[in-house]
């Protein structure tokens, strides 16, 4: 996934760097690159308008959020999306993506990287030209309930609290992640958790006990035992394993 600062205002975002968990302020102009299944920690502290592209099989979403500095009635600043589909993924973009993946774990020159950045934006603009996908209601109801999950899993919530704010029936939810994913709402939840856990656990130095309360376990026991029924290994095991010297 690649997003990309469009207009004013300062996006901090806590990330790993050299094995320590730093904010950076991301300015006008910045971008960088979210390997798949790992989630960034969401900031709304500050105000501020970016540009998400995220390649999906077949097609292309690209998402402008924009951040609003207004609290609203719960003390949380406002979030607005717009949403957009292109009706495939050309074999050029492909590609570009498949680069800046490779680029980014061989720790490129910098220069090349930004480059390629560049190029996928270009091509992004051609898909945009292209006429967007029409009919698939089902399709667009489902990717805004999995980027509302992406970004909020690690709260409290349930298939009946996710059903209530989209004004779905909770049956009808459950339905539509058997038939986009294969597997359940509650599975889909706990592969987000677990899958921010994983890069918690390896690229930070974070508790266990801290971990399980970032991806959205209030309860490190019960964490410990979901991640070691789903991963086969315990968090402390799974972090002994992975932590780059």
């Amino acid at each position: 996934m690649k997003k990309r600062e469009i207009h004013g205002g300062v996006k901090e975002e806590p990330m790993s760097l050299n094995g320590c968990l730093q904010t950076v302020f991301l300015q006008r102009g910045d971008f960088y690159l979210i390997r798949r299944h790992v989630w960034e920690y969401i900031s709304f502290s500050r105000k501020h308008d970016f540009l998400c592209l995220v390649p999906r099989n077949g097609y292309l979403r690209l998402v402008r959020y924009r951040i609003s500095d207004i609290p609203n009635g719960q003390g949380e600043n406002r979030f607005e999306s717009d949403w957009y589909h292109t009706c495939s993924l050309s074999d050029s973009l492909k590609h570009a993506f498949e680069t800046l993946a490779a680029l980014e774990e061989f720790q490129c020159d910098e220069t090349l990287s930004a480059e390629t950045v560049r190029l996928i934006l270009r091509l992004s603009l051609l898909e945009l030209r292209k006429d967007p996908v029409h009919g698939n209601k089902r399709l667009m109801t489902f990717e805004t309930i999995r980027a509302f999950l992406d970004n909020h899993f690690a709260e409290p919530l349930t298939r009946e609290d996710t059903a209530r704010i989209f004004g779905l029936n909770p049956c009808y939810l459950s339905q539509l992640f058997r038939l986009q994913t294969g597997e359940t709402f509650q599975a889909y939840l706990l592969k987000c958790r677990i899958a921010k856990a994983k890069f918690l656990l390896a690229q930070t130095s974070l508790a266990v006990k801290n971990v399980a309360d970032e991806c959205g376990w209030r309860d490190d026991v019960h964490f410990i035992r979901q991640f070691r029924g789903t991963v086969g290994m315990t968090p402390g095991k799974y972090r002994l394993l992975h932590t780059r010297n």
